[in-house]
């Protein structure tokens, strides 16, 4: 949620929307309108203190771990992180935690 707060100008949208699949797993999907990230630097999102833009001048502010982080506790929980975004048009989060990891959640609460 940060970084899509971060990377989305004034006047533009982030939305958070949840739902269960057919199979009972948890999506959760994260997309904002902001400036998008490159293509070629999806596959990276996620790798420690990796960052799309690592010029020295860049407008943003971060240690490259937020995304690495948010990916090792969905992977705890065998859940997937993908990301779908092209430079200008956007970013896409796609969380999917499988339906045994909401069991365990429910069965610990």
């Amino acid at each position: 949620l940060s970084n899509a707060v971060k990377f989305t100008g004034l006047g533009g949208t982030v939305t958070l929307r949840s739902r269960l699949d057919e199979d009972k797993s948890v999506i959760v999907t994260l997309e904002d309108n902001g400036v998008g990230c490159a293509e070629e630097n999806l596959p990276r999102l996620g790798e420690a203190f990796y960052q799309g833009d690592s010029s020295l001048d860049r407008a943003h502010e971060g240690s490259g771990l937020g995304l690495h982080i948010a990916r090792r506790c969905i992977e705890l929980h065998k859940g997937t992180l993908s990301f779908e975004s092209a430079r200008g048009e956007g970013f896409k989060a796609i969380i999917r935690l499988p339906a045994s990891a909401a069991r365990a959640a429910r069965a610990v609460a």
